[in-house]
């Protein structure tokens, strides 16, 4: 058995157990492409084969991986507060990248910060109208 037929033989039921969206999954489970790790612009593949990072900035910064200062700045943050509540509390820091963005920011984005796409989308109607009172 190789090494590809060996992986997909060992990954068929995690395969099953997970839909990824976006995907044409029954594809995928027939010839999947897992990556194992990434550093600078390339993930890597269970068998060190790297893979051109083509999508960085669809879905976060195009900042490249594991990055030591980004690494070292997330652990750091963690050590102190993983996770501050959204709604009803606030964190320094949040409040600190606000004040940093508003002046370079459009109107409405210098109210509206939220930490997800889902908190954007449940902000909006509110941003809408706080927007159309203003001006």
């Amino acid at each position: 058995m190789t090494s590809s037929t060996a992986t997909k033989a060992r990954l068929r039921n995690d395969l099953d157990a997970y839909w990824m969206p976006f995907t044409a999954n029954r594809a995928f489970q027939r010839n999947p492409r897992i990556l194992v790790s990434a550093k600078g612009i390339h993930y890597f593949t269970a068998e060190g084969r790297p893979i051109l990072d083509g999508m960085g900035g669809l879905w976060g910064a195009n900042a490249g991986h594991c990055r030591a200062a980004i690494v070292e700045a997330i652990r750091a943050q963690v050590g102190e507060l993983d996770f501050s509540p959204t709604f009803q509390f606030g964190h320094p820091k949040v409040f600190s990248l606000a004040s940093r963005i508003a002046p370079v920011g459009h109107a409405v984005l210098r109210q509206w910060i939220a930490p997800s796409t889902t908190s954007i989308f449940a902000c909006a109607p509110q941003a809408t109208r706080s927007f159309s009172l203003r001006h």
